[in-house]
């Protein structure tokens, strides 16, 4: 039975000594790019979307399941994976989303990468668990961010510096 969601190869025909696909590897890959691109352009529902995505991954990064398995990651983690960088901007100016969740998902990487480097059973952990990673990473950039403005704040309301310079 043919799938619509064809799941990564589990036999030793993508092994590294034989990476070149058969004709139905290419249509397979082929229908899901054009299904892909119909579902954003068509503003379908954004699991459906997010679905997709990962079939993509997992078909297209067959041969690196490291990569594809932290591509996979970025897109389950990221609460607005399927939005433009202006998109998920709109969002959160409309407070549609949470200021947690924008900075998880403006962040997604850094945050997967320092996961990695501070917890060595990252990719091993439960959902949950990353995500709470990912929330504490972002409870830390909004902390600096709240300092930074509040900073800047307290600037504007001092008057300006005059700097005189010597006349010529």
């Amino acid at each position: 039975m043919l799938s619509m969601f064809p799941m990564p190869f589990s036999g030793n025909k993508n092994t590294k000594e034989s990476k070149i696909p058969d004709r139905y590897d290419f249509l397979l890959f082929k229908n899901l790019i054009s299904d892909l691109e119909i579902a954003k352009n068509a503003n379908i529902n954004s699991h459906v979307v997010k679905r997709l995505e990962e079939d993509y991954i997992i078909k297209r990064f067959n041969d690196e399941p490291e990569f594809a398995h932290k591509l996979l990651l970025i897109a389950r983690l990221d609460p607005l994976s399927n939005y433009t960088v202006d998109e998920k901007i709109k969002i959160l100016e409309s407070s549609c989303v949470t200021k947690i969740n924008a900075t998880i998902s403006f962040n997604i990487i850094s945050f997967i990468d320092r996961a990695e480097s501070e917890h060595s059973d990252f990719y091993k952990l439960d959902f949950d668990s990353q995500k709470q990673i990912m929330k504490e990473y972002a409870e830390e950039v909004d902390k600096e961010n709240d300092v930074v403005i509040l900073e800047k704040e307290v600037l504007q309301d001092l008057p300006p510096l005059i700097v005189k310079r010597p006349i010529e």
